[in-house]
């Protein structure tokens, strides 16, 4: 896929990059696990975006939008 050749681009130029991919597989595990768990505060409607040089985060409320279909109203 088209993603994939440019994760590959950007490996072969910039390393570092695949650290920053293995940080979002966790991010992606811990939420999987809290809900499984029903535990914790998921992002559900929420978007966390992550600053790897300044080692800040922050989180967007991200609202639905009615004619998605994938989160919109059910027809």
């Amino acid at each position: 896929s088209g993603r994939d050749v440019l994760q590959n681009l950007l490996l072969r130029f910039y390393p570092e990059v695949e650290l920053l991919a293995k940080c979002e597989d966790v991010l992606q595990a811990v939420e999987a696990i809290k809900y499984l768990a029903g535990i914790g505060e998921n992002l559900k409607g929420r978007l966390l975006i992550f600053d790897g040089l300044r080692m800040e985060h922050q989180v967007f409320s991200i609202p639905k939008d009615p004619s998605c279909p994938a989160c919109g109203r059910k027809k």
